[in-house]
């Protein structure tokens, strides 16, 4: 699921929690609050996966380094296309 399509699910999820009607521009803001958390918490993960991945592999930095650069460009591309879509 996208980071968008979460977002939204979230963000219907909670005004349905307070029994609220999203006034203009509410929903857009709750949503946008949202997927900045996911954001957030989506490169926090990425560094601690490439402390873990420095950690296993610490006789070969050189590989310790590619997995890192792997999941950064995969990250990077995800944060990418959310922004797209905005």
């Amino acid at each position: 699921m996208q980071i968008a399509e979460q977002a939204a699910k979230a963000t219907t999820a909670v005004f349905a929690a307070l029994d609220l009607s999203p006034q203009e521009g509410q929903a857009e803001e709750v949503h946008r609050i949202i997927e900045n958390a996911i954001i957030d918490r989506l490169r926090e993960c990425e560094s601690r996966h490439a402390e873990a991945a420095a950690a296993c592999c610490p006789e070969d930095k050189s590989l310790a380094q590619k997995i890192t650069a792997e999941m950064r460009r995969s990250n990077q591309a995800l944060i990418a296309n959310l922004s797209a879509l905005r």
